[in-house]
């Protein structure tokens, strides 16, 4: 899914040395080798140019010429050409049906093509832009802020027997996407993990992941009073507070997925099921193996949607199965009913021609049948959502959720806002990473101490995707430099004209060593947002303008923050569509979810670059729980009589295996040291478990708080197993002078 990017001005002169062909698994494209004038252009000012000499002086030298590949980094925008294409394709076929049709049946070639010209601007209306109401599209056009649904074509679900999986559905698109989401819950206070690896280990396993940080102020959604509907609110809530008031939680999250597309089958559901399982493990895999004295957790239930959400504020949601609401509602139907007459009418007129045209029936049914087949694949697939609907609703197992159910979205130009609950407003703006060139510096850490020193709320989101063969060559092959491409001759170029290309004896093998050296190369899409939010019983207009005033400054902060610590990294402020299109991926946590593509920007980067921009900075750790980095290992091989606990693997910070006695060592048990409650409780959990094996114990309880132990066998088959003696009732001691 590309579209080429805007060139980039840089002055070159041409000496073509050898034509190359590039030669593996059956690709083949030629391509020239240049000889440029200067890296980055005579059009560069001498300052510019003195900056550039001190970048790359800065590096070290063997690691810059290691990832010096590149003229200019490869960009393009996602865009689905070959839909476009099939679509023209489609309309001009038919446009040429008609107006010949028209020809012979009228015998009239102007009244042909005035026929055939107003047909061409009834498509253009209605199958490229999907508009039916004309006065609907002027006022979209003419409208700044309008009410949007950008989750309406979506369905969520969650498997039973795996809560911990979140299924997307597209309806319109018939694109399904299942996504397992991790979160740090534990960082180590003086370890550093070795994302090198770690990334290299992914591209290895040829895994795509989405990483994500989220910073949000600490905050509850106040609930309303059943009589009044008014809103509750604490007083620090209702004023507009300074960002030094506000305390705040970082979230990082390490998500995978799976995509297919069509029709959702019970194999496909399996299928779906099956690999992100296999992702999530690997990643895990992956992530202990580098990523030392760190805790993470597999999200399910309502903290697996509030990762989803990615807001600030966490909601509590139901997860019941039933029918979905897009096919229950009548006024769904309805809705979707009048896309279906323009193509009925392009049938219709289509099989009218044939009829006129003296074309036997049985080949007027057939092509009416193959029109109806393209048009619903072109341009209808929410109808083949409709059909399979019966087959999903059977899929057992499948609960559907509504993450944004008390949500409303709103747009304005390049802000959006999202009311939640009727009380809450939120105000968010985002950014794509529009351009970037290299020699360039990354300082993540800086960027997020910037952010984090002026309590900002934020959302970084970067979606990585590993690339090989095909796609290196179709889209990253013309912007290698001449040092690179004489590498790689041999490897993965063959010499047209000139010398002989020197013999490889495995150029794949080499070629995939020369990838692994770079750990990997990889298809990056990176946005960013940051919101203001606001609490209030009645929202006006002036509400909406203050938030995009607060967020205009955080938006101004976040950018420049951004563009002072990346150099040679340019932000792309998102609008209108793009806006919508940045939310859903940030949401998403992928790309995958539209055919047509996102249309935001994507570039290509080496491992080794990618480490940079996903960097676990040390400033997250002032949101996150940080526990000292404890070196011990402990042992798995323990022989227990009773269990009282697990040990605890200081690498994961996970529970490793039970813990307890021998029935030798509890003969000669003694408990000390503590308090006088915790050594109370640890002896209460001896007895609960000898209780469990039928071994009698005697108990002096001079506390009273032994009885709760009595408590916590009741209804159980050890309840009549207490023999509960009293001082004073049950049994008497005599006292002797």
């Amino acid at each position: 899914m590309v579209s080429e990017s805007p060139a980039l001005s840089s002055t070159k002169i041409d000496f073509s040395e050898k034509k190359f062909q590039i030669g593996v698994n059956g690709i083949i494209e030629e391509s020239t080798m240049t000889m440029y004038k200067n890296r980055f252009g005579s059009n560069l000012s001498e300052n510019q140019n003195k900056k550039d000499m001190l970048i790359e002086e800065e590096e070290e030298p063997s690691k810059k010429k290691l990832l010096d590949i590149w003229d200019i980094i490869p960009s393009y925008k996602d865009i689905n050409l070959k839909i476009w294409i099939r679509k023209i394709i489609f309309v001009i076929g038919i446009l040429t049906f008609f107006s010949i049709s028209l020809n012979i049946i009228t015998n009239s070639i102007t009244t042909a093509l005035i026929i055939t010209a107003f047909l061409a601007i009834f498509f253009t209306l209605v199958l490229n832009l999907n508009i039916f109401h004309l006065r609907n599209f002027i006022s979209k056009m003419t409208q700044s802020f309008k009410a949007i649904k950008p989750f309406e074509s979506f369905t969520f679900g969650i498997a039973e027997d795996d809560p911990t999986t979140l299924i997307i559905m597209n309806k319109e698109d018939m694109i399904t996407i299942s996504t397992r989401i991790f979160k740090i819950e534990v960082l180590p206070e003086n370890v550093k993990p070795t994302l090198n690896q770690f990334i290299k280990a992914l591209y290895s396993a040829r895994i795509q992941y989405t990483y994500q940080v989220v910073q949000n102020p600490i905050i509850n959604v106040p609930l309303t009073s059943p009589e009044t509907q008014d809103l509750e609110l604490h007083s620090h809530q209702t004023k507009n507070t300074n960002n030094s008031d506000k305390t705040y939680r970082t979230s990082i999250y390490f998500s995978v997925y799976h995509v297919v597309k069509g029709i959702l089958t019970r194999t496909r559901l399996g299928e779906l099921m099956e690999q992100v399982q296999d992702y999530s493990l690997e990643l895990q895999s992956n992530f202990s193996a580098n990523f030392h004295h760190t805790k993470i957790a597999l999200l399910s239930g309502n903290d697996l949607i509030n990762a989803i959400r990615s807001l600030i504020c966490e909601l509590d949601i139901e997860i019941n199965p039933g029918e979905d609401k897009y096919l229950k509602t009548k006024s769904k139907f309805l809705q979707i009913f009048p896309k279906t007459l323009p193509f009925l009418f392009t049938i219709g007129l289509t099989s009218l021609f044939l009829i006129l045209l003296n074309v036997p029936a049985v080949f007027i049914i057939s092509i009416a049948l193959i029109l109806g087949f393209f048009i619903i694949t072109l341009w209808d697939r929410d109808l083949m959502y409709r059909m399979s609907r019966s087959r999903f609703n059977h899929l057992k197992g499948l609960k559907l959720v509504y993450p944004f159910k008390h949500f409303r979205f709103f747009s304005a130009n390049n802000c959006l806002f999202i009311l939640i609950d009727e009380h809450l407003l939120l105000a968010k703006k985002l950014f794509n990473l529009g351009f970037a060139n290299h020699p360039s510096l990354v300082y993540s850490g800086k960027f997020f101490r910037a952010l984090i020193s002026h309590k900002i709320p934020f959302v970084y989101t970067l979606n990585s995707i590993p690339i090989y063969d095909e796609l290196f060559s179709k889209e990253c092959t013309k912007y290698l430099n001449m040092d690179t491409k004489k590498s790689l001759e041999g490897i993965f170029f063959i010499t047209l004209d000139g010398p002989n290309t020197r013999n490889v004896k495995y150029p794949k093998e080499e070629f995939y060593n020369w990838l692994d050296k770079r750990s990997g190369l990889w298809k990056i899409n990176l946005t960013l947002s940051t919101t203001s939010y606001k609490f209030s019983n009645r929202f006006e207009m002036g509400d909406f303008k203050e938030l995009e005033k607060k967020v205009d400054r955080n938006s101004k902060v976040l950018r420049k923050s951004f563009e002072n610590n990346f150099s040679r990294f340019k932000l792309m402020r998102l609008n209108k569509k793009l806006l919508i299109s940045g939310f859903l991926s940030e949401c998403f946590k992928n790309n995958e979810f539209r055919l047509g593509g996102t249309h935001l920007n994507y570039h290509y980067f080496q491992g080794k670059k990618l480490i940079e921009l996903a960097e676990v900075a040390n400033e997250f750790k002032k949101g996150i729980e940080t526990r000292i980095a404890a070196e011990f290992n402990t042992p798995m091989h323990l022989n227990n009589f009773i269990s009282i606990g697990h040990t605890i693997n200081t690498e994961f910070l996970e529970e490793e295996v039970p813990l307890g006695f021998t029935s030798k060592q509890l003969k000669h048990l003694l408990i000390t040291n503590g308090a006088h409650y915790h050594r109370e409780h640890a002896m209460m959990k001896v007895v609960s478990e000898l209780v469990k094996l039928d071994i009698p114990s005697l108990i002096f309880d001079y506390s009273g708080n032994w009885s709760k132990l009595i408590h916590y066998f009741e209804n159980s088959p050890f309840h009549n197993n207490f023999l509960h003696f009293k001082l004073g009732s049950s049994f008497s001691i005599e006292l002797q002078h």
